[in-house]
């Protein structure tokens, strides 16, 4: 079946076909957007890429490669150097050369990681793995694509996302992924006919589940109704009873409770908390779960309000999150729920949460469920937050205006560095150097030398003459020669690492090595940790970062949240924590505000809080109800000291 599958892929690549008219039909000047940073060539670098444009043009590829190759040569940094990169990708996966077309990609995601063609670059990256049977791989990538963006190509270009991804989800045996990805094309505006054949497809894959479990998972998460039905039909065949929406069996109060509308009444009482507390991400589902049980005891003794808390364990599984909001609307009749902190049990608890109209304080850190839903808020510390503060700083009392970016090539990492840029550039900053490096990475020398034009002297070529003209003249007549080496250019005010304590603590000393000093590390909420100066000592010193909490902070109510959960626990809390806890106190807050028992109008009210005093400082809600707060910058004096600027 897969080789039929490999074979059918051979057009999945016409999103390639987009840019050549585009390009062609500006003038040059309008193909440098914000956001790439440009090296300043002569126009005759753009005439040796329009003679590559003219080969490709022609599918004179051999050709058109090796222009594309010397094009982008020159203009190391440009738009030139960009497109003729995706150029290269597409050529090589015409020629059927899908490893090199994979490279080519995988490149220009990692240079240019937020630009007019990263979307199509990564489905295209995708297809060049699968057509390399890295069905895995393949899958993985598309998962970069937000459902959102997936939707907003049209409707032909997002069909063939969709089917792509059910492919690749088919290779790697995953069935239910795949009837999710068929599911999701079949609810696009397409004909009739080629519906009913995604139909049959999803058909087929249903046959393949035996599993009940998987199934009500299945249900779940999908919402086109053929779909559903055909989910609801499979069930009943492997016996049982009847299955409701969310994939539960269908009780009385259930039938009940889904006839009424959204937001329908509830306990006020009760708070439904949702958390990884066994598997891989169970030491943080703990800690979470044990900060919000300490605000539950502080809102009864200090406030007399008396809450009720039923926990759903996810079992660190996104596949048990959604049934885990049935358990706790249908059976507990809670008013709210807490968590979950992962992304992917996140997305899955979300879209349940919004669809029964409960309301639902995330934990996440990742930014973009809040917006999907009008009982969605996000109470974790998200990047934008914490970039929009340090960024604020650079500008406001850094005086900061130019800035490099030293980042780990994952998700994490693209994500920080791309808010960072933005933020930047809308303050009227300047990025001028980006480099990324493997995650598992342990030697930045390499990175930090192209950041600084260490890496080509060729390209320094005066410089480099002089230096070495000057170098011979000194050794002349000496027994024991010098060596010179050409000086950093830094012409950045600061260096942003959106890595972890651990990975900066590396990077620092081979900054200083490489004689990259007096510019300070600008880093994330992450390094208010000890583990940053005691593994990279002076080199930290003077780093930058957004805080959370911090022993000895001059917030009342922060110093009171530590020393509670220390003396309850007999361990110092974290951001997390904190997190947990203030999600527990703003739920209270509000639902003591809330005269009906209507979880819609608990919504209306918590997205009305503003400036209420928590232990992270005064928080409001925005318009898609993301925690907004104004937090310290820290910054590292000598010998670890930690001190707010």
């Amino acid at each position: 079946m897969m080789k039929a599958l490999l074979f059918s892929l051979g057009l999945l690549l016409v999103l390639a076909s987009c840019a050549p008219s585009q390009i062609q039909s500006e003038p040059i000047e309008t193909l440098q957007p914000s956001g790439i940073p440009t090296t300043g060539k002569k126009t005759a670098d753009w005439q040796m890429f329009f003679q590559a444009e003219q080969a490709y043009s022609f599918k004179r590829y051999d050709q058109a490669a090796n222009l594309y190759n010397v094009a982008r040569s020159k203009n190391p940094r440009s738009r030139v150097h960009l497109i003729a990169t995706y150029r290269l990708g597409t050529i090589y996966y015409t020629l059927g050369q899908y490893r090199k077309a994979s490279s080519e990609f995988k490149y220009l995601l990692e240079k240019f990681p937020r630009t007019d063609l990263s979307f199509d670059a990564t489905y295209n990256l995708a297809a060049s793995e699968f057509q390399q049977r890295n069905y895995e791989v393949a899958y993985e990538t598309l998962a970069r694509l937000e459902p959102g963006e997936i939707e907003a190509q049209g409707a032909a270009r997002a069909s063939m996302i969709y089917r792509l991804t059910a492919l690749a989800a088919t290779g790697i045996r995953n069935y239910s992924g795949a009837i999710v990805a068929y599911a999701a094309q079949a609810q696009l505006p397409i004909g009739d006919g080629h519906r009913s054949k995604i139909q049959s497809r999803i058909d087929r894959l249903l046959e393949r589940i035996e599993s009940r479990t998987e199934l009500e998972k299945l249900l779940a998460a999908v919402s086109e109704p053929t779909t559903r039905a055909h989910i609801t039909e499979r069930l009943e065949g492997l016996g049982g009873s009847a299955v409701a929406k969310g994939g539960a069996p269908v009780s009385e109060e259930q039938e009940s409770f889904q006839s009424g509308s959204a937001g329908s009444t509830a306990d006020q009482s009760h708070i439904g908390v949702i958390l990884p507390l066994t598997g891989r991400w169970a030491p943080f589902g703990k800690r979470a779960l044990d900060a919000i049980l300490l605000a539950t005891k502080k809102l009864k003794d200090e406030h007399r309000l008396a809450f009720k808390v039923f926990i759903q364990d996810t079992g660190s599984n996104p596949l048990n999150a959604a049934s885990a909001v049935d358990e706790l609307v249908y059976k507990k009749k809670v008013f709210a729920i807490i968590g979950p902190i992962s992304w992917k049990e996140s997305v899955s608890v979300a879209q349940r949460a919004e669809k029964l109209g409960v309301v639902d304080m995330l934990l996440t850190l990742k930014e973009g469920l809040s917006a999907k839903g009008k009982h969605l808020f996000q109470n974790g510390l998200v990047a934008r937050v914490q970039l929009e503060n340090l960024v604020r700083y650079c500008f406001e009392r850094g005086d900061f205006r130019r800035f490099a970016i030293l980042s780990p090539n994952d998700s994490f990492g693209r994500d920080m560095a791309q808010q960072f840029w933005t933020l930047a550039e809308n303050n009227g900053g300047k990025i001028v150097a980006y480099e990324t490096y493997p995650p598992n990475e342990t030697d930045f020398q390499g990175y930090i030398r192209s950041m600084v034009g260490l890496d080509r002297p060729e390209l320094r070529k005066p410089e480099y003459e002089a230096m070495k003209a000057f170098e011979e003249q000194e050794n002349a007549g000496r027994r024991r020669k010098i060596t010179m080496t050409l000086r950093p250019v830094i012409d950045f005010d600061a260096i942003f690492v959106p890595a972890d304590p651990k990975t900066a603590a590396q990077i620092a000393p081979s900054l200083a090595y490489l004689d990259v000093v007096g510019v300070p590390l600008l880093g994330t909420s992450e390094w208010n940790n000890p583990l940053l100066y005691s593994r990279g000592g002076k080199w930290v010193e003077g780093a930058l970062f957004p805080g959370g909490i911090q022993p000895g902070t001059q917030n009342t109510r922060q110093a009171r949240f530590l020393e509670d959960f220390e003396k309850t626990y007999g361990n110092a809390a974290d951001l997390l924590a904190a997190q947990a806890y203030e999600a527990m106190e703003l739920l209270g807050q509000a639902i003591a505000r809330t005269e009906s028992y209507n979880r819609t109008d608990l919504a209306q009210t918590l997205a009305q809080l503003k400036d209420m005093p928590t232990v992270l400082g005064n928080v409001s809600f925005d318009e898609t109800r993301v925690a907004q707060r104004t937090l310290p910058i820290f910054k590292i004096e000598s010998r670890g000291r930690i001190t707010p600027q």
